[in-house]
């Protein structure tokens, strides 16, 4: 009576055993697939903040979100890539708008081609922005806004009176 209490205990620690190492499994499979569709991701986000980016700058930078998901200007200088670490108030404006609306951009793709399907629920979401005109150029001021209704569906600007002339509300 013993000996079959044993196995029958052997026998459940033997199911546990796998249990746990199906458990562990799982996790590690999860754990990669997300590491999969995460570096898909900030490939993707990458490419569009940087296409809108450049659609905006005057300068040759170009913008790169790194592995661990920093966004990055590059210049390259004697066929070297340099990153910029002294950016112009436009510019640093430009990069933060270039991020924002690359975000709202692939959320909306995201919600275009797979609706509430997948692992991508995406979304169509606003860009909201407080005088965001204040610091650019007139070059840059139109540029911006030629760029603005591209990135997301519903745009929310705040500005003065001299920031909406000229280029602006051309």
């Amino acid at each position: 009576e013993q000996i079959e209490t044993i196995e029958a205990q052997d026998r459940k620690n033997a199911q546990l055993v796998e249990k746990n190492r199906s458990t562990k499994d799982a996790h590690k499979a999860i754990g990669d697939l997300y590491q999969v569709l995460a570096n898909k991701v900030r490939s993707e986000l990458s490419q569009i903040v940087d296409q809108t980016f450049q659609g905006i700058m005057k300068k040759n930078y170009w913008t790169r979100i790194e592995k661990d998901y920093s966004l990055r200007v590059y210049k390259e200088l004697n066929g070297q890539e340099l990153e910029v670490y002294d950016k112009s108030t436009g510019e640093a404006q430009i990069t933060s708008l270039s991020f924002i609306g690359g975000l709202v951009s692939l959320a909306k793709q995201r919600y275009q081609e797979r609706g509430d399907a997948g692992y991508y629920k995406g979304g169509l979401y606003p860009i909201v922005m407080d005088s965001p005109y204040g610091s650019l150029d007139p070059e840059y001021k139109e540029k911006v806004a030629g760029a603005l209704p591209d990135l997301a569906d519903q745009i929310i600007v705040f500005v003065s009176n001299s920031q909406w002339r000229g280029e602006v509300q051309e």
